[in-house]
C-alpha cells in the first residue's frame, strides 16, 4: 500500500506553513450553473453536479426553468446510475406539470424501474398512467415498447411476444429500435430464423450482431461464412469499445459451433465481464473452456494430471512461445486439479498475475463472481493478496480489508511487521478501527525501538485513525511511538502530530505546548522549517486559548526570521487581530 516517505513528512510540514501563512486563494467568477453541472457530470463529479441543482431548483422558479433543472437533475441520477433518484423525480413532481413532461418523467422512472431489477413495478406505473386520459400520445406509445422490454426483463419470454404482437398489430412499427427489440424477443422464444429476418438488411452495429446470433442459434450448415462475418465483426468492435465486449461474445459462441477451444478461450477472455442475457455468458464459462484447452494441450504433450511442475514448465514455455492463452489454460488445469498445494496455489497466482495483465477486472471476476470458490476465504492466499492489492489501487478498501481477512502469512513482498502494519491500516480505512488498534499495539508490544520504514508505516496507520476522527486513540498511540522512535528527529515528529491532535480537540494549550517542545525538541533549532512551522501552530493554538501576549511574542519572532513578503503580510494581519481582541479573549 502506498505510504508517505519520511521526506513527504518533512515536505507536508513545510507546505503547511507556507499555507497557513500565504493568504487566501484568488476566486473567479462562477460559470453558467447549467454548463458547470454538465462538467462535473463528464469528469466524473456527479454528486457535485447535484448540489448545483438542488441549489438553483427553488420552488420560486417559473415552470419552464422549474423543468429545465428537473432534466438536469434527471442527467445526474442518470450519470450515477441511481435509480431510486430517478422514481422519486415523478413521485415529488408538481400535480400542475405539462402533460409532455409528465409523460417524459414516467418514461424515465418506468426505465429506472426495469434497469434497477424491479421491471414488475415499471410495469404498473405505465398501466397507471398509459391510458390515463384516453389518448395514446406518441411518449405513451413508446411505453408499450418499454412493457415488452418489462417482460423480458424478468424472464417472462410469452408474455413479451404476445405483447410484441398485439403492438405491431396496432401500430405496425418500422423503427429501428423497434426492430432490434424484437429480434430480441424472437430470440428469447427460440425464434430464430424470424429474429435473423428482422434486422436481416441492418447496418447498425446491434443490427449486424443480432442477425449473426440469430443465425448461430439456428445451427447453420454452413459455418465458415458465417465465423467469417463474426472475425469481421468483431474488428470493427475494437475500433468501437462499447461494442467490443459482445463481439468477442459471439465469437465465443462461434468457436463452441466449431469445436475450437482455443478461440473459445481466447474469446472469452476478451468478452468478460459480459452482462448480455442473449449470450448467458458467466466466468464458470472460461474455467470450462481453459479446462477442456488444457487438457487437450496435456494430452498432446504426454502430460499427466498430477504432475504438477510438468504442467507449469509447459505453461512456461507456452508463455515464452507467445500462446498466453494455451499458458493459462495449462495453469488452470494445475490450478484446479493439481496434487500438491503449493503447486496450486503458485499456478493460481501465475494464472491472476497473467489474467490481471490481460484485464484487470478479471482477475476478482475469476475467483469472487464464480461457482469454482464458494466463498472469498475459499480463494487460494496467493489470490487473495493480490485481489485485495488491486483493490486499493481503485479505492475499494472494504474489499481489500475483506479479501485478507483471516491471512496471518504476508505476501513475498512484505515481511511480517510490514504485513502487520498493513492489515492494520486496512482495517482502520474500512472502519474496523478497533482492529486496527489491536494491530498496531500488538506491534508496538513487541518493538523497543522504531525507526525508518517501520515508523512510516506505524504512522500511516495512525494518521488514519486521526482523520477518522478517532483523535484519543490516535493521541495514545503518538505517544506510544514516541516512546520508542529512535532518532531526535522522529521524537519532533511526534510531538508535531501529538499537537495537531489536542488542536483537533480544542485542547489548545496543552496543543500549544507539544508544538513548542516539537520546535525545540533536545536543542533544535527553532527558527529552522520545521521549528519555524511548529511555532506558528503554537501561536495559533496560543491565541485559541485566549493567551495572546504568548501568541502575539511568537508571532513577531516568527516576523523577524521571515523573508517572503506573503508570509510576512500574513503574520502582520494575525499580530493585528490580537491587538483587536486585546490580552485575552477566552479561558481555553
Amino acid at each position: 500500500m502506498p505510504r508517505p516517505t519520511r521526506t513527504h513528512y518533512r515536505f507536508l510540514l513545510l507546505v503547511l506553513f507556507a499555507v497557513a501563512t500565504g493568504g487566501a486563494a484568488e476566486t473567479t467568477a462562477d460559470a453558467d450553473p447549467a454548463e458547470r453541472i454538465q462538467t462535473y457530470i463528464r469528469a466524473g463529479a456527479p454528486d457535485l453536479a447535484l448540489e448545483i441543482v438542488d441549489r438553483y431548483q427553488t420552488p420560486d422558479l417559473l415552470p419552464l426553468e422549474w423543468m429545465r433543472w428537473e432534466r438536469l437533475r434527471l442527467s445526474v441520477y442518470t450519470e450515477r446510475e441511481d435509480y431510486d433518484g430517478i422514481v422519486a423525480t415523478l413521485e415529488r413532481a408538481p400535480a400542475d406539470l405539462p402533460a409532455e413532461f409528465r409523460e417524459e418523467l414516467v418514461s424515465a422512472a418506468a426505465r429506472a424501474y426495469i434497469q434497477g431489477g424491479h421491471p414488475a413495478a415499471g410495469r404498473a406505473l405505465l398501466a397507471r398512467y398509459l391510458w390515463a386520459d384516453g389518448s395514446l400520445t406518441a411518449p405513451r406509445r413508446d411505453w408499450r415498447a418499454l412493457v415488452v422490454r418489462s417482460y423480458l426483463a424478468e424472464d417472462a419470454v410469452q408474455d413479451a411476444l404476445t405483447a410484441m404482437h398485439r403492438f405491431q398489430a396496432e401500430f405496425r412499427p418500422s423503427s429501428e429500435s423497434w426492430r432490434h427489440l424484437n429480434a430480441r424477443v424472437l430470440l428469447r422464444a427460440g425464434q430464430f430464423r424470424e429474429a435473423a429476418l428482422q434486422v436481416a438488411t441492418d447496418q447498425t452495429h446491434e443490427g449486424r450482431w443480432l442477425h449473426l446470433l440469430a443465425r448461430l442459434r439456428d445451427d447453420p450448415k454452413d459455418l465458415e461464412p458465417l465465423l467469417k462475418s463474426v472475425r469481421k465483426l468483431v474488428n470493427d468492435a475494437d475500433r468501437q469499445p462499447a461494442w467490443r465486449s459482445r463481439a468477442w461474445g459471439l465469437l465465443a459462441l462461434a468457436a463452441v459451433r466449431s469445436n475450437d477451444p482455443l478461440a473459445r478461450a481466447g474469446a472469452l477472455e476478451q468478452a468478460l465481464p459480459l452482462s448480455e442475457p442473449l449470450l448467458g455468458l458467466a466466468p464458470d464459462d472460461l474455467w470450462d473452456a481453459w479446462l477442456e484447452l488444457g487438457k487437450r494441450i496435456g494430452n498432446d504433450a504426454g502430460l499427466l494430471v498430477g504432475e504438477d511442475a510438468r504442467w507449469l514448465k509447459a505453461a512456461e514455455r507456452r508463455a515464452r512461445n507467445q500462446q498466453p492463452v494455451a499458458a493459462r489454460a495449462l495453469l488452470a488445469v494445475t490450478a484446479l486439479e493439481g496434487n500438491d498445494p503449493e503447486s496450486r496455489d503458485l499456478a493460481h497466482l501465475r494464472l491472476a498475475r497473467s489474467m490481471q495483465r490481460v484485464n484487470p477486472a478479471l482477475p476478482r471476476l475469476l475467483y469472487i463472481d464464480t461457482r469454482r470458490f464458494a466463498e472469498l476465504a475459499a480463494v487460494p492466499a496467493p489470490v487473495r493478496h493480490l485481489l485485495s492489492e488491486a483493490a486499493i489501487k481503485r479505492l475499494d478498501i472494504a474489499f481489500a480489508a475483506r479479501a485478507v481477512a483471516g491471512l496471518e502469512t504476508p505476501p513475498p513482498d512484505l515481511d511480517a511487521d510490514e504485513w502487520q502494519m498493513r492489515r492494520a491500516r486496512l482495517a482502520v480505512l474500512s472502519g474496523d478501527y478497533a482492529r486496527g488498534v489491536e494491530l498496531v499495539r500488538e506491534y508496538l508490544g513487541r518493538t523497543n525501538s522504531l525507526e525508518g520504514s517501520q515508523a512510516d508505516a506505524l504512522m500511516q496507520v495512525v494518521f488514519d485513525l486521526q482523520t477518522a476522527s478517532q483523535n484519543e486513540t490516535a493521541f495514545e498511540l503518538f505517544r506510544e511511538a514516541h516512546q520508542r522512535v529512535a532518532t531526535p528527529r522522529l521524537k519532533r515528529e511526534t510531538l508535531y502530530w501529538m499537537g495537531e491532535v489536542r488542536a483537533a480537540q480544542k485542547r489548545h494549550r496543552e496543543a500549544a505546548a507539544l508544538f513548542l517542545q516539537s520546535a525545540a525538541w533536545e536543542k533544535s533549532d527553532p527558527t529552522d522549517l520545521w521549528g519555524q512551522s511548529a511555532r506558528y501552530q503554537a501561536a495559533h493554538s496560543l491565541a485559541r486559548a485566549g493567551l495572546n501576549n504568548d501568541a502575539q511574542r511568537i508571532y513577531q519572532s516568527l516576523l523577524a526570521v521571515t523573508v517572503d513578503p506573503k508570509r510576512r503580510a500574513a503574520l502582520e494581519r494575525s499580530i493585528q487581530q490580537l491587538w483587536l481582541l486585546g490580552p485575552a479573549s477566552t479561558t481555553q
